[in-house]
């Protein structure tokens, strides 16, 4: 059973027993941090606001709608486009904090972050899953284009003193010899010619 809460603070279950005679359950919970990869500690860190400051922004941030927004304007059609779509839109950084900090999160990347061993985070936002995977003991190799989002990521591996390669692309991955490749919530931002 995998059983938690989030929001300000999270809370995970820590073990769970149950006595089918007895029809009792008995369960301890375990509280931690304001999500599992500090995501709000860390945005306030970077951008040197309270962590108040930093959940205030990430509570009231318009949810995909400014990005949408400026999607739709600048109609990004070819795989360049993409690509300099997410290098340069300011919108994107507060968005995946909002959206790695949003109830079921976790629960969504629950097999990539189950992954052992040798493991590539492809198109790894702002880091999150990495961070997971690596406080798990896995290798990881982080893919990501450079924008304002994986500075953030980076900021957040070298915080922790975590040696995790950032590249730019799949191909710059050098070791082919790797045991998984996770991607959450990253096809649909693939221009299809890619």
């Amino acid at each position: 059973i995998a059983l938690g809460h989030q929001g300000l603070r999270t809370y995970t279950l820590a073990d769970l027993s149950f006595d089918a005679g007895m029809q009792a359950q008995t369960f301890t919970m375990r509280e931690g941090g304001p999500d599992k990869t500090d995501v709000v500690d860390d945005l306030a860190g970077y951008m040197k606001l309270t962590r108040q400051q930093a959940w205030d922004l990430i509570r009231t941030a318009h949810y995909r709608k400014p990005l949408a927004e400026e999607w739709r304007e600048r109609s990004p059609d070819t795989p360049e486009k993409v690509r300099a779509f997410y290098q340069e839109t300011g919108h994107y950084l507060v968005e995946c904090a909002k959206f790695n900090t949003a109830r079921g999160y976790w629960a969504r990347v629950y097999q990539a972050t189950s992954a052992k061993g040798k493991v590539v985070d492809f198109g790894g936002g702002i880091g999150s899953v990495a961070l997971d995977l690596a406080a798990q003991g896995a290798e990881v190799t982080f893919v990501e284009l450079p924008s304002a989002h994986r500075k953030f990521a980076e900021w957040r591996f070298k915080k922790r003193g975590l040696r995790i390669p950032v590249h730019d692309s799949l191909a710059e991955v050098k070791d082919e010899s790797q045991d998984a490749v996770v991607a959450t919530d990253v096809m649909e931002h693939i221009h299809p010619d890619e």
